[in-house]
């Protein structure tokens, strides 16, 4: 193999590290490290495969004024968005195609399809599961296998009822996916054609050392990952670290050459040789379409995708961004959440206004030297009772449809009628079905779960809560519990923070099996917001807040502090099942708090709950959990 070939094969690797960003198919390498790019083992949190879509139309759209339309899909903190789709009589037509990378917690997720009018107006969206997506057989062409899935409007996703005939027009799309093992194959089997100077398909020495070459160039942090133990992965088997060693390795028959065969299955037995960006990045440029292009990347929700050149110069402007809010909580111009039901990010919707207002109070100096003053918390106390005590007029039952309307309530799911409720708070404490939140694993007192809907950070000790979500300077779990001998049986435990917001569900449920043995006082004044604005601010909402106290005991978890905090327009905390003596059982009904928004604190001690994978990833990257009641917490780890 020649100098000048060997150039140019070195210079097709580079060019492949770049196909994602310079083709704009996929989130740029900074943004696939913040996934779980730069490991190197196979772990849970590491790529397990990569899917495919190539994005074919959208046909019967019932709205022929629509014009051109664009769509974005979205999966966990991917998304992509396609160009404006050619004219035509009953369909709009893309041609794009996009790669998504998929984690082993991501299997059971789903992927988001949304379509936007020349507006950037919702047309309509619909959720295709990865199971789904994968379970399809693969023909020849392995991009052609047939998609296809109905478009509703946005308010059928949250429990609006529905007919077939409702839909606003079909999504059609190709999918194939290829699992890390076939990647790693296909990767070393594309390398071994560049370097095969005969191309009889079999490798010396001197052209496999140029061909291992060509890899190092992929990936700037490959060099270091070399470095790093890979026991983990492979055992006790020291694994080959250079040309040499992998040459000997795969050259089973001794013959001084070594085929692609021989290569690819050795390569299989040491998937940390190849970074998951490697593999991402071959995939890109190997699945691909003659006609077609790349779709735009770097998105992190649906929001930003369908963003219009005003909101980029508002982002820019202010200097914040998307990636600020995955790492850095509300210190983003945008508040993030993670839809745990369906694995993908969401802006929370808020009022511009009240948003503004917020930040001012919370994050500026002026705001927080603003609440020291004692006219500032009293007015926010009057303010907290008179909404609370509107809200239990009957005049306030006018209010219940449009906040259904606005908060887009899953009204099906409301256990009584609704012309039963004679006030708003009447409605806002409403009691659900008990099918419409089932408690995971009934049978297995062992699995904590949710006590209430809301969005979600778990940790597993304080130093870790303040490193990435609380900021208060004065918080402790003693001025938490406000008992110093309290907080001493929870030193070094986990904690859960349930963030509810008006929309959600508000009643509170038995997270574990137990006895309640301490149900304290009212403690506290102030009604600061729980919003995510406050909390990483330094502001000490949670030690500050009016708030109740409980410890359960549980004959699993041992003992577990249960923290009811109010909030600005809460003014009054129920608690109707947490009265000394009573025995509970997961899901039973504790307690609920009137109109606002509030939030729910749990402390375990030391060592007695493995919180769920998924929960503390998000929550090491300062992103709230969206979780309903009675879905999985945590395991429990006390013997």
């Amino acid at each position: 193999m020649g100098c000048g070939s060997s150039k140019a094969a070195e210079s097709q690797s580079v060019e492949l590290r770049k196909a994602a960003s310079k083709r704009g198919l996929v989130v740029v390498v900074e943004d696939l490290n913040k996934l779980g790019g730069h490991a190197v083992n196979a772990t849970k949190d590491s790529m397990v495969g990569v899917l495919s879509l190539r994005l074919g139309d959208v046909k019967g759209l019932k709205n022929r004024s629509h014009g051109r339309v664009y769509a974005v899909v979205t999966f966990g903190q991917q998304t992509f968005k396609t160009g404006w789709a050619e004219e035509d009589q009953d369909k709009k037509e893309w041609d794009d195609y996009c790669h998504i990378w998929i984690q082993e917690f991501q299997l059971k997720s789903k992927v988001l399809i949304s379509v936007y009018d020349k507006d950037r107006k919702l047309i309509g969206l619909n959720y295709v599961t990865v199971e789904e997506l994968m379970a399809k057989p693969k023909p020849e062409d392995r991009t052609n296998v047939p998609v296809s899935c109905l478009l509703f409007p946005e308010n059928t996703f949250r429990g609006q009822e529905y007919k077939e005939s409702d839909n606003l027009g079909k999504f059609e799309a190709c999918a194939s996916y290829s699992t890390r093992e076939e990647l790693i194959k296909g990767y070393w089997k594309w390398l071994f054609d560049l370097a095969d100077p005969h191309n009889d398909g079999a490798l010396d020495m001197e052209a496999f050392r140029e061909m291992f070459a060509l890899k190092e160039p992929m990936v700037p942090q490959y060099k270091d990952a070399k470095r790093r133990s890979v026991k983990d992965n492979v055992g006790d088997t020291p694994p080959p670290t250079d040309a040499v060693d992998v040459f000997k390795k795969a050259d089973a028959n001794a013959d001084g050459k070594v085929t692609v065969e021989e290569l690819s299955d050795l390569m299989v037995s040491y998937p940390h040789l190849c970074t998951n960006i490697m593999l991402y990045s071959y995939q890109c440029e190997h699945v691909q379409s003659e006609s077609g292009q790349g779709v735009q990347g770097g998105f992190h929700t649906r929001d930003q995708a369908s963003a219009g050149w005003a909101f980029k110069t508002s982002e820019w402007l202010g200097m914040k961004d998307y990636s600020v809010g995955i790492n850095a909580g509300a210190d983003a111009a945008f508040i993030l959440v993670w839809d745990l039901e369906n694995g993908v990010i969401l802006q929370e919707k808020i009022s511009a206004a009240i948003n503004t207002a917020m930040r001012a109070m919370y994050q500026t100096k002026a705001g927080r030297l603003s609440l020291l003053l004692p006219s500032t918390t009293k007015l926010m106390e009057q303010g907290s009772i008179m909404a609370g005590r509107k809200e239990d007029h009957p005049k306030s039952k006018a209010k219940i449809p449009h906040f259904c309307e606005a908060m887009a309530i899953n009204t099906s799911e409301i256990r009584d009628p609704m012309d039963s409720f004679k006030t708003f708070n009447e409605f806002f404490t409403r009691h659900l079905k008990p099918e419409a939140r089932p408690i995971s694993e009934p049978e297995n007192a062992r699995r904590a779960v949710q006590p209430c809907d809301s969005r979600l950070n778990v940790f597993k000790d304080i130093t870790t809560c303040m490193q990435f979500w609380v900021k208060g300077k004065q918080f402790s779990l003693d001025r938490l519990l406000g008992c110093k001998a309290l907080a001493a049986d929870f030193e070094g435990g986990g904690l859960a923070i349930c963030r509810l917001a008006p929309q959600d569900y508000h009643r509170f449920h038995a997270p574990v099996d137990g006895k309640v043995v301490y149900s304290g006082k009212e403690i506290g004044k102030e009604y600061y917001t729980v919003n995510p604005v406050a909390i990483n601010s330094p502001v000490n909402v949670l030690t500050e807040n009016k708030r109740k106290v409980h410890i359960i005991d549980s004959p699993q978890f041992g003992k577990v502090a249960f923290v009811c905090v109010g909030a600005t327009m809460v003014g009054t905390i129920v608690t109707t099942g947490l009265k000394e003596g009573n025995e509970l059982k997961r899901g039973d009904d504790m307690g609920t708090y009137k109109f606002g928004g509030s939030t729910c604190v749990m402390v375990f001690q030391k060592g007695a709950i493995e919180f769920d994978q998924v929960l503390l990833m998000n929550s090491e990257k300062s992103l709230e959990t969206l979780v309903k009641m009675g879905c999985s917490l945590g395991v429990c780890t006390r013997q």
